[in-house]
């Protein structure tokens, strides 16, 4: 990935932030790993999952909403920030 390309994805990750916490997405380590294709012009996110150790139902459910908040806010950054690219969450 080209250093432009890196800074702009990491300023991101530094100013989106998780609502309950107001963490930034960098600090929280929700994010596993990001590529970007120029060619096909798509981004694709690899989110952390909750796991499959939850203590409860709805310890999952509050994480789950959590979880898309945080993606709803990179998908709106990622896409002003690369006019033109597909995001893509796993």
């Amino acid at each position: 990935m080209n250093p432009e390309m890196q800074k702009k994805i990491d300023d991101i990750l530094g100013r989106v932030k998780e609502q309950s916490s107001l963490l930034p997405v960098n600090e929280l380590g929700l994010v596993r790993k990001i590529t970007c294709s120029d060619t096909e012009r798509k981004i694709r996110v690899e989110m952390e999952g909750p796991g499959d150790s939850r203590a409860c139902i709805c310890a999952g459910l509050v994480g789950d909403m959590l979880r898309q908040g945080v993606e709803r806010d990179l998908q709106k950054e990622f896409e002003k920030e690369f006019a033109g690219f597909r995001v893509e969450f796993a």
